[in-house]
């Protein structure tokens, strides 16, 4: 899920929450380029980490990057908005209403 705010170019992502399996979503917000994992928010120092659903999550240069244990990668930068999913082509012709990237 992805929330959208005003922007000089529009609109810009300012947030995006990312749901593997059926705990609490990962949110990642841009206003503060702070993550929280089921409502809780990570120090900068706690990085890379798992989550308890197998999600290791790391910071970039620009943002942050979560890698799914189905091999899907997100990346988002709070700074820019933009936000880059890469799915793996074993799962590529799975996904409905998804844009994204197949990863060779």
């Amino acid at each position: 899920q992805v929330r959208k705010v005003t922007c000089s170019q529009g609109t810009c992502n300012s947030a995006i929450a990312l749901r593997y399996g059926f705990t609490s979503p990962i949110e990642i917000t841009g206003i503060t380029n702070t993550l929280a994992v089921s409502g809780v928010e990570v120090a900068g120092d706690a990085f890379p980490f798992y989550t308890s659903q197998g999600v290791y999550v790391s910071r970039s240069a620009d943002g942050f990057v979560l890698r799914l244990p189905n091999l899907v990668i997100v990346h988002f930068s709070p700074s820019t908005g933009y936000v880059s999913v890469d799915i793996p082509s074993s799962i590529a012709t799975k996904v409905c209403g998804f844009c994204g990237t197949a990863a060779s």
